[in-house]
């Protein structure tokens, strides 16, 4: 049993159901209020039913984020190509004056940006006394203005020259946000919460964060909705009656951060493998959208492309049939799609780069590649089929490090800890 704080909680995020931070924030929030916790959480758009979720004036709210998108624009020469890659959080809608967040005793910032919450609304809450816990799905609290470097390491020393921007000064827009952030940072007490053990040590790089306190806790999963044992028989979900999966789920499949084309290459290669020792091939399942479904013509190995899988229920179940769940992604914070599919009792087959380490014990429950070979991964799934892990241990692994209990006893000992700190 989780002993509950006595400290009201707000969180703070642009949305309450919508992108992967919005969930995992909506969850920790209802296992708070489960573990008898006084939590809610205010948004800019609200797309669930919840008493517990509260939104902000709309008008405010799209006057800022209009603010942030037209300077971004100007600064970058009229670029609309990463428009959405970039914030500022130089403009916020007031939420330091929504009554939730006057009644907290601690603030909790989730993924804040487009206009929900400003460097300088931070500010006011410091002055008005809260504690304030900053959960970062992704880099953007450690660099200028970009949630991802894509390689690029100026944030290790100030930004500028941003390559988002198109950028060939210095003194751009990233170097001045970074100017802000550094003296928000110098000021204003504030707790890091990242979610993988990687973006904490990105925090080590940057020269933003480098000194702070970065704690790293994960994000919760429901990983009692994902069970070993399936209860729904593969043709009434779109799958072959018979063989082995491979499982490749995201948003958007080939979103170019997911590497689809290394994913169609090893599976490729991996025909090759199992036509050697006479193996069975197996059945390559892609759950989500496709901008361009050509991605999927060159594929050698049985495919088949359910699309977007908005049911979790029936994405459990998929997962439930699954022998592997493959990821070829680039870089990730924390890949959800290998908890779930680990939980469902797949064998995660991975790349590295990314907040995989903390999910998977590399070859004791999973694999994770040490290059982006798709000879490498090949091999990988090939050995994941011939040997899977067994279905049981996987989901006792994945909930012992990511179930919400897990993550809420975490999180309350850190919130707790804070008060010890400030009232010692």
């Amino acid at each position: 049993m989780l002993s509950s704080s006595n400290q009201k909680i707000t969180f703070l995020c642009t949305n309450d159901r919508l992108g992967g931070a919005a969930i995992v924030t909506y969850r920790l929030m209802e296992a708070l209020v489960e573990a008898g916790g006084d939590a809610c959480m205010v948004v800019a758009n609200k797309s669930t039913a919840s008493a517990r979720v509260a939104a902000v004036a709309r008008w405010r709210y799209r006057l800022a984020f209009l603010a942030e998108r037209l300077e971004i624009l100007i600064r970058s020469g009229f670029r609309r190509r990463d428009l959405w890659k970039v914030d500022t959080a130089r403009f916020g809608c007031g939420v330091t004056r929504h009554p939730w967040v006057r009644d907290a005793d601690v603030i909790v910032l989730s993924w804040v940006n487009q206009g929900l919450v400003s460097l300088a609304d931070i500010r006011r809450l410091h002055r008005m006394g809260k504690r304030i816990v900053w959960t970062m799905h992704d880099m953007w609290c450690a660099t200028g203005i970009c949630h991802h470097s894509t390689g690029c390491t100026r944030f290790h020393h100030q930004c500028g020259c941003c390559p988002y921007l198109g950028a060939h000064t210095p003194a751009d827009l990233s170097r001045a946000i970074h100017r802000r952030k550094q003296a928000l940072y110098a000021d204003v007490p504030v707790t890091f919460v990242a979610v993988s053990s990687w973006l904490a040590e990105v925090c080590r790089r940057s020269s933003l964060l480098r000194d702070a306190r970065v704690e790293v806790i994960p994000n919760a999963f429901p990983v009692d909705r994902y069970l070993p044992e399936p209860t729904v028989n593969r043709p009434d979900l779109g799958l072959p009656d018979r063989g082995d999966l491979i499982v490749f789920a995201a948003a958007r499949l080939d979103d170019p951060i997911k590497n689809l084309p290394l994913a169609v290459d090893a599976l490729n290669r991996l025909t090759d493998l199992c036509a050697a020792d006479g193996r069975p091939l197996p059945t390559a399942i892609f759950c989500g959208a496709l901008r361009y479904p050509s991605a999927l013509d060159s594929l050698r190995i049985p495919h088949r492309h359910l699309g977007s899988i908005t049911d979790p229920t029936r994405m459990a179940q998929i997962f439930a049939h699954a022998t592997v769940v493959l990821s070829t992604s680039l870089r990730e914070t924390l890949p959800g799609t290998l908890i779930e599919g680990m939980a469902a009792g797949a064998s995660p087959v991975t790349t590295g780069i990314g907040g995989q380490a903390d999910i998977i014990a590399d070859g004791t429950d999973g694999y994770i590649a040490p290059d982006f070979s798709p000879d490498t991964i090949a091999t990988l799934l090939h050995r994941a089929l011939t040997a899977p892990f067994p279905r049981d241990a996987q989901h006792s692994a994945a909930a012992r490090r990511f179930s919400a209990s897990a993550v809420t006893r975490r999180f309350l000992e850190l919130v707790e800890g804070e008060r010890d700190i400030i009232h010692s």
